[in-house]
Formats: structure tokens, sequence, C-alpha cells
């Protein structure tokens, strides 16, 4: 399942993404490299209306705080105050989304009791 985890971004905000992939591509193994750049392409082709899976707003959010944090390491505390707050901020939407998105999704605990007792009746 995919939702679009970028939907309502703006222009800036999307290039903003698509630049902090870009980065944190760099110096990565080839595997990183390889599902970095299947979202990166998915977001450069689709914009905000990018259909992205879990793993994906987890690589995107990862490298929009990564870059927050290497600006705050650069520059300071009070320098691109604006900037790092945004990607904070668009990090956070994206992780309320990925939440939203495997409570959805995700297995629920009435179907992991039942696999488990499947499992241990067929086991004895």
């Amino acid at each position: 399942m995919k939702i679009k985890a970028l939907e309502g971004f703006n222009r800036a905000e999307v290039q903003l993404v698509i630049d902090t992939l870009r980065l944190s591509m760099k110096g990565k193994p080839e595997k990183v490299k390889k599902l970095t750049e299947i979202s990166l392409n998915k977001v450069i082709d689709h914009g905000a209306n990018a259909d992205l899976d879990g793993m994906e707003m987890k690589q995107i959010t990862r490298s929009l705080m990564n870059k927050a944090l290497m600006l705050h390491t650069l520059y300071g505390i009070e320098s691109k105050k604006t900037e790092k707050k945004l990607m904070y901020n668009l990090a956070h939407t994206i992780s309320m989304r990925l939440i939203a998105f495997q409570r959805e999704y995700g297995p629920s605990i009435e179907k992991i009791e039942k696999a488990q007792t499947a499992v241990t009746v067929h086991a004895s």
C-alpha cells in the first residue's frame, strides 16, 4: 500500500525533499543509493502526488532530519533557523502521515494473535 505523503507540499518544499534525498545518497553503500534513487525518482516525476510506501517515507524523514542537523552543526543554533525549522516541520508532517499509514495498513493485533495461534496448533 502507498499514500501521497507529500500531499499539500508546495513546489519549494518538494524541491527541498528532492535536494535532501540527493544529499543523503552521497557516501552511502550502493544498495542504499538504489533504494533512495527509487524514492527520489518518484518525487521528481510526480512531485507532491508521489505515491510512497512506509520505507520511502522513513527515508525522506531521515534525510530531512539529517540535513537540518547538518545545518545546525555547520552554522550553529542562531543561523539558518527558518531553513532548519522548515525541514523539521516537513519531517514531522511525513512522520505523522507514516504513523497514520501504519495504523491503517499495518497488521492488527487480532491478525497477529490468530497467526500465532495457528502456528502453535500446527506445531503440536
